[in-house]
């Protein structure tokens, strides 16, 4: 009996895990690489391009800036023509990006 509290536990615990580190509209458990874009702006030039990344690994520790802002100051953009994501994940790592291109 107690074997079996235990293994039920356990499944409760990862079943509760589950979709933690999906950072993308097709979540993947195996393997996932998307892209897809989130807004633009037409009167904007797209000359430069700007990246920020943020990551998780075995959802339990996660980091980075993934924000409009840092890909802007990646790329030195002032102003904003598109803004899209790429996510990535292999088994327990994921990774999202904010791609921000303009001028």
């Amino acid at each position: 009996m107690k074997r079996f509290v235990c293994l039920a536990v356990a499944c409760l615990f990862l079943l509760s895990m589950t979709g933690c580190a999906f950072v993308t509209p097709l979540p993947s458990a195996v393997y996932g690489d998307v892209k897809g874009g989130l807004s633009t702006d037409s009167a904007v030039k797209s000359k430069k391009t700007g990246k920020s990344c943020a990551q998780s690994v075995m959802m339990v520790a996660s980091w980075g800036d993934a924000s409009i802002e840092k890909a802007k100051e990646d790329g030195k953009i002032k102003k904003v023509a598109t803004v899209d994501f790429e996510t990535f994940n292999v088994l327990v790592y994921a990774r999202y990006c904010t791609v921000v291109t303009g001028e």
